[in-house]
């Protein structure tokens, strides 16, 4: 049965450079997710967007945020900004997570800053908002808000006694100066105030004395391992020296695994036996472990996915 996820990654991008791209637009076409983002990939480098958009359009329109960010990337790359921003808009308004970073730019390049600040000034805690909101409030004006919220997580990241830090304040440190240096002007660049570089100082002393602990705790004895190679390496090696049939047996002798099954399969298209490839693929057995989690995430994003479709 193949799974609902389509194709594993490599296989899928192995179809594709191989010339099957009939195929992969027909997975595509059914729902495979990887098929369809090797073939947009693909489509994309051979400077054929149109179409990379058509084969990314339904998963985008379901609403999964892969399809979703790739598309918005396309869609601006090809100077379709406004539609790319409210490609992303439908999935951040339906709930959908990790907009944040991909709306903002888009937004900077359309010289609309302020929304990036009023989208992003409620999660400066996260450090990938807060260097988002940084990079793409620049030159609009808004410098002294931006110091102002990264003062403010400064602040609650330096009330936490160190011992109970699980991150050092130096990220928020190096984006604060970065907003000062660039509200005063290049002409005039900001140095930390001093009791700034003694923190900064005492971070560095604190993060290196956690770092000869980790060292401590688990050093790393080379001598008491064994390294034995890994079959798929060993396939590996005997393609490169002009022996595929030798590595094809031996992948086929082991046990079914996923990471096994797809390397077989990259191998098999590789050498022309594609009906095989995609039999094997198609024929393996879900992991229960896998599945399971699968189930459970689809049935927390039910919600998600009803908005989005129903959605504007």
């Amino acid at each position: 049965m193949p799974s609902p996820e389509g194709l594993p990654p490599e296989v899928a991008r192995a179809l594709v450079a191989h010339g099957h791209e009939d195929e992969a637009r027909r997975r595509a076409e059914r729902g495979d997710r990887e098929c369809a983002h090797a073939l947009a990939r693909s489509l994309v480098e051979r400077d054929r967007p149109d179409e990379a958009i058509a084969v990314l359009r339904p998963l985008a329109d379901g609403g999964q945020w892969r399809a979703v960010e790739t598309l918005a990337g396309i869609l601006d790359a090809g100077g379709r900004t406004a539609e790319a921003i409210a490609l992303v808009r439908r999935h951040a308004d339906a709930g959908g997570p990790f907009t944040g970073t991909v709306l903002a730019p888009l937004l900077a390049r359309q010289g609309r800053a302020d929304e990036v600040l009023a989208m992003l000034r409620g999660h400066v805690s996260d450090s990938r908002y807060a260097e988002a909101l940084v990079a793409h409030t620049a030159g609009a004006g808004l410098d002294d808000e931006v110091a102002a919220l990264l003062e403010e997580r400064l602040a609650a990241e330096r009330s936490i006694p160190r011992e109970f830090r699980h991150v050092e304040p130096l990220f928020t440190e190096h984006l604060l100066a970065l907003v000062r240096q660039r509200r005063a002007g290049a002409e005039h660049p900001v140095t930390s105030e001093p009791h700034d570089a003694e923190q900064v100082a005492d971070d560095r002393a604190g993060q290196a004395d956690r770092s000869d602990q980790e060292d401590q705790e688990d050093p790393e004895d080379e001598a008491d391992h064994e390294v034995l190679e890994d079959p798929l390496v060993r396939a590996d090696r005997l393609v490169e020296a002009g022996r595929p049939e030798e590595a094809i047996a031996l992948l086929s002798a082991l046990d079914r695994r996923p990471w096994t099954d797809a390397h077989l399969a990259t191998l098999l298209i590789g050498q022309g036996q594609v009906a095989r490839a995609l039999a094997l693929c198609d024929s393996a057995a879900p992991d229960p472990a896998e599945a399971a989690e699968r189930a459970a995430r689809n049935e927390a994003d039910a919600a998600f996915w009803h908005r989005f479709r129903s959605g504007p």
